[in-house]
């Protein structure tokens, strides 16, 4: 049985929660209801990575690899779109790494512990560490980290779905609850659709990251100059 507690526009439930990104001081954190009927099934997931406190330490742009969950995920979130009539955002290899290393940072190191959502960041060697709190006070943090891991230098805009709550140690993140998730979540499906204060906006690169209990995508305006992942 999940337990719902509300405050005025603040819904916290029993289940997965999901962090939209902000824009300016416009946004909030959403988290969303799991679907009863969601088959939540063992997925590939990148392994290569296990460290806590020095996650990614040998997993570097340069020989980052998708698992097919993170393909799926790209494939999903670019059919929803074009069903919305809106274009394919390239596959940003460094938007990419982000992703995936932001899912291996709060599954191996949980910063989104106690007031920290899921845009918090622990302390590392290759990123500053912050707690993302509901006013926003530590957005630069979230949006610069492309620049700081990356030769990326505009700003990362991340939506992000999973909890390091011990009720979901076992939960397995798939491409469709994430995307289901967020489609179910104004704030998230605003940033994926680019409606209301993202209207004006154009997103020129994505990146996509599942990790066991977590999924992130980030977006940008800018090129990468990394290049483009191609998929089949």
């Amino acid at each position: 049985m999940r337990k719902k507690i509300i405050y005025t526009i603040w819904v916290f439930v029993l289940t997965a929660g999901c962090a939209t990104s902000p824009k300016d001081d416009s946004s909030t954190r959403f988290n969303v209801t799991e679907n009863q009927n969601t088959e939540v099934r063992d997925s590939a997931v990148n392994t290569n990575v296990t460290s806590s406190n020095e996650v990614g330490s040998e997993y570097t742009i340069d020989n980052m690899t998708l698992s097919e969950e993170e393909k799926k995920l790209y494939v999903l979130l670019t059919g929803y779109r074009q069903m919305n009539e809106l274009e394919k955002i390239p596959l940003s290899r460094s938007l990419t790494y982000v992703a995936q290393m932001h899912c291996m940072d709060l599954e191996n190191n949980a910063p989104d512990k106690n007031t920290c959502n899921a845009h918090s960041w622990s302390e590392s060697e290759k990123w500053t560490g912050c707690c993302y709190t509901p006013d926003h006070k530590m957005s630069n943090c979230m949006w610069s980290k492309p620049g700081e891991m990356t030769p990326y230098q505009g700003y990362g805009f991340e939506i992000a779905c999973g909890s390091s709550d011990d009720l979901y140690k076992s939960f397995v993140m798939t491409a469709e609850y994430a995307l289901h998730a967020w489609k179910e979540s104004t704030g998230h499906n605003n940033v994926i659709l680019n409606k209301e204060n993202w209207e004006n906006l154009t997103w020129n690169a994505v990146g996509v990251g599942i990790y066991k209990g977590f999924a992130c995508v980030w977006f940008g305006r800018e090129t990468d100059p990394a290049g483009e992942i191609k998929i089949d």
